[in-house]
């Protein structure tokens, strides 16, 4: 019984920290490469047009989950965001860090969660102005810079 009951409390303890970012994200959960996700935070955060993309981010959990994809409100996603509990969520099972979804779910916790009408035309009501107000464009080319240097076209800083 007693051994029954400390597996039950092992089992609720909290998941190891793995890094804490530069702006404050600590990232816990599945194994990551710490240095790639620095890099791909800097990255992200130098091309986001939102003041203070960076200091957004403090105090916010990354949690690195297994696997690709998970149900999440009903829908098969690779990762989401909680604005009111400062965390993100990405599964960190691919093949190269820039794969996951944190970089998107990162974007989310900058934006503080907030969806500005009017949707933009090919967008849906949880991106509603990321064409309008370039964060899209900046979530592509950040993660275009890890593709192009995996392609050998971008040599690793």
């Amino acid at each position: 019984m007693r051994a029954a009951a400390l597996l039950l409390l092992a089992s609720c303890a909290p998941e190891p920290v793995r890094c804490v970012t530069t702006c404050g994200v600590t990232i816990v959960g599945e194994a990551v490469d710490c240095a790639e996700f620095q890099r791909l935070e800097d990255e992200l955060t130098r091309r986001l047009p939102i003041t203070n993309a960076c200091g957004r981010l403090d105090s916010y959990t990354a949690v690195a989950l297994p696997g690709r994809t998970s149900t999440h409100e009903g829908r098969s996603v690779e990762g989401w965001s909680d604005c009111a509990w400062r965390a993100v969520y990405f599964h960190a099972d691919w093949w190269k860090p820039w794969r996951t979804a944190f970089v998107h779910e990162l974007t989310h916790a900058v934006q503080e969660c907030r969806t500005p009408l009017p949707v933009d035309e090919g967008e849906d009501i949880d991106h509603s102005d990321w064409t309008r107000s370039g964060v899209g464009k900046a979530v592509r080319d950040a993660q275009q810079r890890f593709i192009d240097e995996d392609n050998g076209l971008n040599p690793k800083p």
